[in-house]
């Protein structure tokens, strides 16, 4: 869904359910790493910056480094 949404347009609603696809996701590193090989690097970059923003609301939760982490494995 993330990825027709973005290929017809709708960049910031795509981005919004693949961050979601990888929250939820069993393998979240892997899936980044495909995200990052097939999305533009501008959407990619978007798609981290929402991660980020999960990260910061999920924080007082004790979800902190985990996204953070994500981020640093595709680095």
């Amino acid at each position: 869904m993330g990825e027709m949404l973005i290929a017809n347009g709708h960049i910031e609603q795509g981005v919004e359910h693949l961050a979601n696809a990888v929250v939820v996701c069993g393998q979240p590193t892997q899936l980044l790493q495909v995200l990052q090989q097939t999305l533009p690097a501008q959407v990619f970059t978007l798609l981290i910056h929402k991660m980020k923003e999960y990260r910061n609301k999920m924080e007082p939760q004790g979800t902190e480094g985990r996204v953070e982490e994500l981020s640093d494995d595709l680095e």
